[in-house]
C-alpha cells in the first residue's frame, strides 16, 4: 500500500516556505530601503528654494520656487524664539550666525510671539517656504543687529513682518501699489517684485500702530535700497539676501563672510547692493532705474578721497 503523506506535515511545510518567502521580502525591501537612504544621504536635499527669480531683482542670487524671492527660500537651524513652527530653519551644514540671545524683557517677547503668530496666520498655510524665510530674516537681522548696535527687536520685528504683502499674487501686488499711490517713475508691472515692501509699508501701521516707523522704513526699502540707508535698513536689506534658507552661492557667501567677519555695515550693505545689480545684469533682466541711481551715488561716495 502505498505510503500517504501526512497533511499536517505538508501545510507545516507550505507554511514554513512562505514564511521564508515573506522573510526574504522583508530583508529586500530593507536592502533597498537603505540603498535609497544612503543615495539621499550622498546627495544634498533640495530646499523648497527658488525657482522663479524676480523680473527686477536688486538682491543676490538664490530665490524661492513659485515666488519672486531673490535667493533661495528654504532656511536655516536654530529654531527662533517663539517661532510657531517645529521645522528645523535650515539644514545641517548651512550657514549660522549667532551673537547672543538679547535681553528681552517679558513685553517684548510677548510682541515677538504675538507678531510670529499673527504671521503664521497670514502666511504660514499659502507661503509656507516665505513663512519660513520670513523667520529666518528676522533671526538673522537680529543678531546682526547685536553685532552691529542696532536695536535687536526692531530689527527682529522688520524682519518677522517684511515680506507681509507676497502672500498676494503678483496682479495683486501690482493693484495695490496702484492704489496706494506707489510710483517708482516706470510702469509698475515691470517693478512688481519690488512692490511688496512698499506697500507692506503703508498698510502694516494701521495694523500694528504702536510700533515706530523706523520699522516701516525699513521693511519699504529692503527690497530697492536708498542713498541714506539707516543701520536698522541695512541690517534687513542685508539679512535678507544672507539669511541660512539661500543658496551658498559665491555672491551671497562673500557678504557671509563680511558678516562673520565684523566688516564695517556700510560695506557690507554695498557688497550685497552690488552684488545684486550685477546679479541682474549677469541674467539680463531689467533693471529698475532707480536702483542705477542708488548705485552710481554710492559708487562716487565710495571714490571720494576723504571717505
Amino acid at each position: 500500500m502505498a505510503h500517504k503523506p501526512d497533511k499536517h506535515k505538508k501545510a507545516k511545510g507550505k507554511s514554513k516556505e512562505k514564511a521564508a518567502l515573506a522573510k526574504r521580502k522583508a530583508a529586500s525591501a530593507k536592502a533597498e530601503a537603505k540603498k535609497v537612504a544612503k543615495k539621499k544621504k550622498r546627495s544634498p536635499a533640495k530646499t523648497d528654494s527658488v525657482a522663479e527669480v524676480p523680473k527686477v531683482a536688486i538682491k543676490v542670487e538664490g530665490v524661492e520656487a513659485n515666488e519672486t524671492l531673490v535667493h533661495d527660500e528654504a532656511n536655516t537651524a536654530t529654531a527662533v524664539g517663539a517661532s510657531p513652527t517645529s521645522e528645523p530653519l535650515h539644514d545641517a551644514g548651512a550657514w549660522s550666525f549667532e551673537v547672543g540671545d538679547p535681553a528681552y524683557d517679558l513685553r517684548a517677547r510677548a510682541l515677538i510671539a504675538r507678531l510670529e503668530s499673527d504671521l503664521a496666520d497670514h502666511m504660514e498655510r499659502s507661503k509656507p517656504v516665505r513663512y519660513l524665510h520670513s523667520i529666518s530674516v528676522a533671526h538673522t537681522a537680529e543678531q546682526m543687529a547685536l553685532q552691529y548696535g542696532v536695536d535687536p527687536l526692531h530689527a527682529r520685528i522688520a524682519g518677522i513682518l517684511h515680506d507681509w504683502d507676497k502672500v498676494l499674487t503678483p496682479a495683486e501686488q501690482i493693484a495695490l501699489a496702484s492704489r496706494l499711490g506707489v510710483n517708482l517713475g516706470v510702469d509698475l508691472h515691470l517693478v512688481q517684485p519690488l512692490l511688496h515692501g512698499l506697500t507692506a509699508a503703508k498698510r502694516l501701521p494701521d495694523l500694528y500702530p504702536e510700533l515706530p516707523s523706523c520699522i516701516w522704513q525699513a521693511i519699504a526699502r529692503h527690497t530697492i535700497g536708498a542713498v541714506d540707508m539707516t543701520p536698522l535698513d541695512m541690517v534687513l536689506f542685508v539679512a535678507d539676501s544672507i539669511e541660512p534658507r539661500r543658496r551658498d552661492v559665491p555672491a551671497i557667501h562673500h557678504v557671509r563672510e563680511l558678516v562673520s567677519e565684523s566688516a564695517p555695515l556700510d560695506e557690507v550693505y554695498w557688497a550685497s547692493f552690488y552684488h545684486g545689480v550685477a546679479y541682474v545684469i549677469d541674467t539680463e533682466r531689467y533693471l529698475y532705474p532707480g536702483t542705477l541711481d542708488i548705485y552710481n551715488h554710492l559708487a562716487l561716495h565710495r571714490m571720494a578721497p576723504n571717505r
